[in-house]
């Protein structure tokens, strides 16, 4: 069996890459855009497989047991998502991308905030936050399951609040969005559930069912395909979960998808600006394609966009200033300067 963050990292890296593949075919109205089969297809379930993703990995590397420690939960996962989504929303649209003129508005700052374009890092830390409180109460009473069940509906009820408080609808995509983060909690949390889901009839079940149901979901229908993507992206993560722990990878391809989890959030933010392959027209060459011939050329588009953003991340990691607001990521010597700092005034007050 392969090590957790190999597999994790594997996941992580065939979503980001279905996320450039969905968005070439989306930004540049390939066969329609949005009614495009293969986008609808890739939509049905590539963003909450990070969603699911995030809640498998945050309870293995999450833990919350009193205020201290949910205050730090808080301001790592601000430093991680809200800042990167605050620079890039901000200063690079609005200062280095601009067209026309160099301001920030009260607009900008509260269109960043409530309706930000970066979608995925505010709902994540939103999702993150009340999660604190889940982790929190939980450790009290540690492995039961009926009691993390009970805290899950809490969970819900506070999170429909808060949607309704920001004028959204109860069934919110940040609920929406909440359940697959919870449900990959308990899978990750239960060893019983884990192993039902590695279960080969499971998987079996699983995948003829992925494969038949994310043909018929539609980005723009009503709330039946929202119950619909709710069990194509289940099955989703029962496949992408089996595929890549029980299957033995060519060692470079291996590599190359980790590559790509590892660097995820960076590709994530900076495929928005690549993906866009043509000024104003669609990419009229690509409308006789056969849906499969389309998704392999797609693909063969956004693998090296994933490169390149790789390739500007990693330049954006050789400054420390750079990498905490563009990646939300803190230095090793940071945190060793503050615990040093730290160390030394506990030791003049003893």
């Amino acid at each position: 069996m392969k090590k957790r963050l190999e597999y994790v990292d594997q996941i992580r890296g065939l979503a980001i890459l279905s996320v450039v593949i969905g968005h070439i075919i989306q930004f540049n109205n390939i066969q329609g855009g949005l009614d495009n089969r293969v986008l609808n297809i890739i939509y049905s379930f590539n963003m909450p497989l990070f969603f699911f993703i995030s809640g498998y990995i945050g309870y293995k590397t999450i833990k919350v047991s009193d205020i201290n420690s949910f205050l730090q939960h808080l301001q790592k996962k601000f430093i991680g998502l809200c800042i990167p989504l605050l620079t890039w929303s901000l200063i690079a649209n609005e200062i280095f991308f601009k067209h026309q003129g160099i301001s920030i508005t009260i607009e900008d700052i509260t269109n960043t905030i409530l309706r930000p374009n970066l979608w995925f890092f505010k709902t994540l830390f939103e999702i993150f936050a009340f999660y604190g409180i889940f982790a929190w109460v939980s450790s009290i009473k540690k492995n039961n399951f009926w009691i993390d069940l009970l805290l899950f509906a809490v969970i819900v009820i506070l999170t429909s609040g808060y949607s309704i408080l920001l004028g959204n609808k109860v069934l919110s995509s940040l609920l929406l969005y909440s359940l697959f983060f919870y449900m990959a909690v308990f899978v990750s949390k239960y060893p019983f559930l884990e192993a039902t889901i590695m279960n080969p009839l499971v998987f079996a079940f699983s995948f003829i069912l992925f494969v038949t149901l994310c043909g018929f979901w539609d980005i723009r229908g009503t709330i039946y395909d929202d119950i619909l993507k709710v069990l194509i992206s289940s099955f989703s993560f029962i496949v992408f979960l089996n595929v890549t722990i029980r299957t033995q990878w060519n060692p470079f391809i291996s590599k190359q998808i980790m590559t790509f989890g590892k660097y995820s959030l960076g590709i994530y933010v900076i495929q928005f600006y690549l993906t866009k392959l043509t000024v104003d027209s669609p990419m009229l060459l690509f409308n006789n394609l056969n849906p499969i011939l389309l998704f392999v050329v797609c693909t063969a588009i956004a693998i090296p966009i994933c490169y390149i953003a790789i390739g500007i991340s990693k330049l954006i990691e050789l400054n420390e200033t750079l990498d905490f607001l563009f990646l939300g990521k803190r230095k090793k010597t940071i945190a060793k300067k503050r615990n040093q700092i730290e160390t030394m005034r506990l030791q003049n007050y003893a």
